[in-house]
């Protein structure tokens, strides 16, 4: 009876590692699935615990956030990326599930950049015993290009409008461009001024040149 007890436990304890081995596979074969989900995304995406400690971050967390170096994993937010941090400490303030909302600061080149940030909240209680850590999901969008080409768009809008409002004015006060002498000779000196500096002021107006940090006018010789 012993050697049959012996080789029933012997039995219980090979089946048993047989269960830890294929749950352990399992687990390698999500954590790569996952990993490679991770790594294929434009977007920027971190595991943050409840004290803004990153466990995981994908390639592209680390090229939007860290300058393309890998972001280790225990490393704080804050210490990361302060403007994301900011935004993650509004997000629990807010008390909802999911939390979404721009960041605005100035990276070191001294260039604007717009993130959008999103907050998923892992929603189990926290400090169960017993249990692991929350993992809240951090997603980060890199918008600043996009918002530069709505930028440039608008002022290009005003451009526009600014190029219509004045041959609009100089359509109404009967301006004409200036060639040679454009006044006539009965016409008094004073008016002749007068139409030369209107058109001058009128055309410089109605072209613009368009740049990254706004418009200007474009310089034109009359």
């Amino acid at each position: 009876h012993l050697g049959e007890t012996f080789n029933d436990m012997l039995g219980q304890l090979k089946s048993q590692r047989d269960e830890i081995l294929s749950a352990k596979d399992v687990i390698d074969k999500r954590r790569r699935f996952s990993e490679a989900v991770l790594s294929g995304v434009s977007a920027g995406v971190l595991g943050v615990d409840d004290r803004a400690r990153i466990s995981v971050a994908n390639r592209s967390a680390a090229n939007i956030l860290n300058g393309g170096k890998p972001i280790a994993a225990g490393a704080t937010l804050k210490d990361v990326a302060p403007p994301v941090h900011a935004g993650f400490v509004k997000a629990i303030e807010s008390r909802r599930a999911d939390y979404r909302a721009p960041v605005s600061y100035i990276d070191r080149n001294g260039r604007e950049r717009v993130l959008n940030i999103q907050v998923n909240f892992d929603r189990q209680p926290a400090g169960q015993a017993g249990k692991p850590a929350r993992t809240h999901v951090v997603t980060v969008d890199d918008i600043s290009d996009l918002v530069d080409a709505q930028r440039s768009s608008a002022w290009a809008d005003v451009a526009r409008r600014i190029a219509e409002l004045s041959f609009g004015i100089a359509e109404a006060i009967d301006v004409r461009p200036v060639v040679g002498d454009p006044t006539p000779t009965s016409a008094p000196l004073a008016v002749a001024q007068t139409r030369r500096t209107s058109w001058k002021a009128l055309s410089s107006c109605s072209a613009w040149n368009i740049r990254g940090d706004g418009i200007a006018p474009a310089k034109m010789g009359v």
